[in-house]
């Protein structure tokens, strides 16, 4: 399986249960409320696959303003985010991946 979207590193929510991560990373407000699915990479992304997109405080690297989507509100400025370019279908290790019920911290 490969993943499309916005990726960061494990250290960045080390410790954070998947509502906690939810909210650093500024997501949909209504995801990660049954818990969350954590995946590694099975190789590191080539530097054509990706962009980065600064901190999680800027929605896709813009500031958060009002006319912004009021769901995806600016997440911490201290968690760094990339996006995978379209058509980039970076491998995940489906075998490995951590399954966070909800309530639980992430321990890396």
């Amino acid at each position: 399986m490969g993943v499309d979207g916005y990726f960061t590193v494990a250290q960045f929510i080390k410790g954070m249960d998947a509502l906690e991560i939810r909210a650093a990373l500024g997501l949909h407000s209504d995801s990660m409320t049954g818990g969350a699915v954590i995946y590694s990479f099975l190789r590191l992304p080539n530097p054509t696959e990706y962009v980065y997109e600064l901190t999680a405080d800027k929605l896709d690297g813009l500031e958060y303003t009002s006319i912004s989507n009021p769901n995806y509100l600016p997440g911490s400025r201290k968690i760094h985010q990339w996006r995978i370019l379209y058509g980039a279908r970076i491998p995940v290790d489906e075998a490995n991946a951590v399954w966070l019920p909800p309530g639980i911290p992430f321990r890396g």
